[in-house]
């Protein structure tokens, strides 16, 4: 699963991965994985950080 702007989401379990500018991304092992309760904090910070730059960028 990818993030975009992964590296403005807070991670202190270093889940996301990834080297570039600003992409970072979650590898799954199984299919388990998406009920991780971590995983769902990152998804929900994801989407908090869109809104927030989609309302400065209007």
């Amino acid at each position: 699963m990818g993030f975009f702007h992964g590296t403005e989401i807070e991670d202190p379990k270093n889940y996301l991965k990834g080297t570039g500018k600003k992409l970072r991304h979650i590898k799954f092992k199984n299919q388990n994985q998406i009920k991780d309760e971590y995983i769902i904090e990152l998804v929900k910070k994801a989407i908090e950080e869109h809104d927030k730059r989609n309302k400065t960028d209007k």
